[in-house]
């Protein structure tokens, strides 16, 4: 039973999902309605366990006195200043917009910054012509690049109506097959999760 009724469950709930969606039955929206309130809450104290756990983590990493202490304890402080300002001071407060402003965006900009270099050295190796694919990737690559920069639209014209009909039409083409291809992979999961088939989500395996 305790295997089966967390299966039946979710099949249950995924059904009623789909009737609401497909179908205009008051009860069934009521319905739909209050399970979405309940992910909300169940969604909240899971963000709540998860903090509960990073703390516990760290607080054992501080005492440990392991490699990474400092850094532990600043994002413990972090974490609790922004609760608490959060909490009971309003997310207008000047101190819950000063983590942001102070210290998430800075942190988000280096991010950024930092996988800029990354990003050029994947385009390196993958823009080297080893075959027609890559040498195609390269030229359209290059293309791109100088017809989004000001000079090179300066130096060739004719190039951004190139590159937006590539933008447009094969770029778009090819974005619309992987939406497919990702909306009929997700059909197949929910089908397998709802006819029970798929156990992964509950950590129950395939049997």
């Amino acid at each position: 039973m305790k295997r089966e009724a967390p299966i039946v469950l979710a099949g249950i709930v995924g059904l009623i999902q789909i009737l609401e969606h497909f179908f205009d039955f008051e009860a069934i929206a009521a319905v739909t309605v209050e399970l979405q309130n309940w992910v909300i809450i169940v969604s909240a104290f899971s963000l709540a366990l998860a903090a509960i756990n990073l703390a516990i983590n760290h607080t054992q990493k501080i005492s440990a006195k392991k490699a990474g202490a400092f850094d532990s304890a600043l994002l413990l402080i972090t974490m609790v200043f922004t609760a608490v300002a959060g909490i009971f001071w309003g997310m207008e407060s000047s101190g819950f917009k000063f983590v942001f402003n102070a210290i998430i965006d800075p942190a988000a900009s280096a991010f950024y910054a930092m996988a800029a270099f990354h990003v050029a050295s994947a385009a390196y190796r993958a823009f080297r012509a080893h075959n027609a694919h890559a040498a195609a990737l390269l030229i359209t690559g290059v293309m791109l690049m100088i017809a989004k920069a000001p000079i090179g639209e300066a130096w060739f014209p004719w190039m951004p109506t190139i590159t937006n009909w590539i933008m447009s039409v094969l770029n778009l083409a090819g974005v619309r097959g992987i939406m497919i291809s990702s909306a009929i992979g997700m059909i197949c999961v929910s089908a397998r999760i709802l006819l029970g088939i798929d156990r992964s989500h509950l950590g129950l395996g395939r049997d």
